[in-house]
């Protein structure tokens, strides 16, 4: 599953500029709609247009384009997701690169009712969507923060013995390096002889240069959890009321992107 950095409810205002696209942000809730980049253009020679642009779709491949064609030069572009990375948006770079070239010309969103063609370019993945199934870690979404960046996470709330804590935070630590995670970084209440803790798992910015996203293996990890918390009979949740509850940090074992995931 995807972890870190990524866009839905803010476009990163101070990160990317576009000429072409313009964004709409993601509806959450019972509406529950993708934050998109759209562009409506008119070009000289449409279909050498959308040749190009399927080059380039096969060419970054986590990439993907919804096309609508109005007649025989007008064609509305989108794309979009409920996570948007820098991926995306240099993606959507790429693709304002061929526009320009092509000569499009930015026009007023068509009135038609129907297009008269509609392609999506895209190559198929097999990469399956896998969330945490034991119900021990939360998938949660820290932000927004610096340019409206927001952080898809793994929390755990746990508590234990407070002498145990560091050898633990150290086993957690170990396990998030063996699973490809980049940050990790918990807050703490202690309470008499127990420590509550605050954990979160993630990654940070990803696609940059499109450079392939980094994606966790969700299960596996999970179960590696799981064994560090029964070594050191750890129990989940917190311990006392809201007085207990885990304020203090947050302090950082693993981290990249500081500014991004933590706001």
């Amino acid at each position: 599953m995807y972890l870190g950095v990524y866009w839905y409810y803010g476009f990163p205002t101070g990160l990317y500029d576009f000429d072409y696209f313009s964004f709409s942000r993601g509806l959450g809730g019972h509406a529950d709609n993708p934050a998109e980049l759209t562009a409506t253009l008119r070009a000289p020679a449409t279909d050498a247009l959308l040749r190009q642009l399927a080059t380039l779709v096969n060419r970054h491949p986590e990439g993907w384009l919804f096309v609508r064609r109005y007649g025989l030069d007008t064609l509305r572009i989108s794309t979009g997701g409920h996570q948007l990375t820098d991926y995306d948006f240099m993606f959507a770079q790429a693709v304002e690169a061929l526009l320009g070239e092509a000569g499009a010309e930015l026009v007023a969103a068509p009135g038609l009712a129907e297009p008269t063609q509609t392609l999506r370019l895209a190559v198929e993945s097999t990469r399956s969507l896998a969330y945490p199934r034991q119900q021990l870690l939360q998938l949660v979404s820290t932000g927004p923060g610096r340019y409206n960046a927001e952080t898809l996470a793994l929390r755990l709330d746990c508590h234990l013995s407070r002498p145990a804590k560091e050898d633990f935070i150290g086993a957690l630590a170990a396990v998030a390096r063996e699973g490809g995670l980049q940050a990790f970084y918990y807050f703490e209440k202690v309470v008499a002889g127990t420590v509550n803790l605050m954990l979160f798992f993630t990654n940070g910015r990803q696609g940059i240069g499109l450079q392939a996203k980094r994606y966790t293996e969700v299960a596996p990890f999970e179960s590696a959890v799981a064994a560090v918390l029964q070594q050191y009979q750890a129990r989940e949740g917190h311990r006392g009321g809201l007085a207990s509850y885990p304020r203090e940090g947050p302090t950082i074992e693993l981290m990249v992107d500081q500014d991004f995931v933590l706001g």
